[in-house]
């Protein structure tokens, strides 16, 4: 790919830098593919499918006038 940017604009010479970026990145990829004997061919696991998770609700606890009573537990 080399160092210098043969493009005139400023805004090709921009273009022309993130290419050569791109393609530097994807050989960097593919490279470690070879070197660590990933197949790209493989098919990942499929995701189980989705399932939301169900509120849980408590009754409060009530004492005898049915004031609802919040207990707090200290932690040292």
């Amino acid at each position: 790919m080399g160092e210098p940017l043969f493009s005139k604009n400023v805004v090709s010479q921009f273009n022309e830098l993130l290419a050569k970026l791109l393609a530097y990145s994807l050989g960097i990829i593919i490279h470690e593919m070879h070197a660590h004997g990933i197949d790209p061919e493989a098919e990942s696991p499929s995701d189980p499918p989705y399932v939301p998770p169900t509120p849980v609700f408590e009754s409060p606890t009530c004492d005898s006038n049915g004031d609802v009573v919040i207990e707090f537990e200290v932690v040292p």
